[in-house]
């Protein structure tokens, strides 16, 4: 029998969470159409998210998500200024700490890199711990050079955060894809 190259889906049970004084299976916290901003189903997606395109460009637009198909996000980045943000408020301040999976599907350009930035924030504005980075490679140990690849941060929603910032920027000149990011509770 001969063995193929393959992918191990993991699947996860959330109980429910009470978060933001709703209780849910599954608290989807990105804001946009159907509650996930980062499907980029249509272009007002975008819209939810703070763009700062530099001198570079930030666009939806068909094929440029998963598999080729249409809802995905291309950065254009030409001079390492260009990143996309979503800042996520909660109701009220967390007084137990949780958990939160934030993940993404990302296609990079060859030997490139960009990061995955989270950080927590109290009522203030005032930054909790040292923000968290996520380093997204392509050409790494599973998946190829310009493939799509599966990104993703587990962490603990800090007491008396209120809110917490996502930043996604490529940290060379490249053109860099992105599609399903996500931000879920989970306990």
């Amino acid at each position: 029998m001969a063995l193929k190259q393959g992918y191990l889906a993991g699947l996860f049970k959330s109980e429910k969470v009470l978060l933001d004084g709703e209780s849910t299976a599954r608290a989807r916290l990105l804001a946009g159409t159907n509650g996930v901003s980062g499907k980029f189903s249509n272009i007002l997606s975008l819209d939810w998210w703070d763009l700062t395109e530099g001198s570079g460009s930030i666009s939806w637009g068909a094929a440029y998500g998963l598999n080729g198909l249409s809802g995905g996000c291309k950065i254009v980045d030409t001079a390492v200024d260009t990143k996309l943000s979503q800042t996520i408020t909660l109701a009220s301040a967390i007084t137990e700490a949780k958990k939160v999976s934030i993940s993404l599907w990302a296609k990079l350009q060859t030997t490139k890199e960009a990061t995955m930035t989270v950080t927590f924030k109290t009522s203030g504005g005032v930054t909790i711990g040292t923000p968290d980075v996520l380093t997204i490679t392509a050409d790494n140990e599973y998946y190829g050079d310009t493939e799509w690849g599966y990104w993703s941060m587990f962490l603990t929603l800090p007491v008396t955060a209120l809110s917490f910032v996502i930043d996604i920027e490529p940290t060379a000149a490249q053109t860099l894809y992105l599609d399903d990011v996500n931000v879920v509770c989970v306990r």
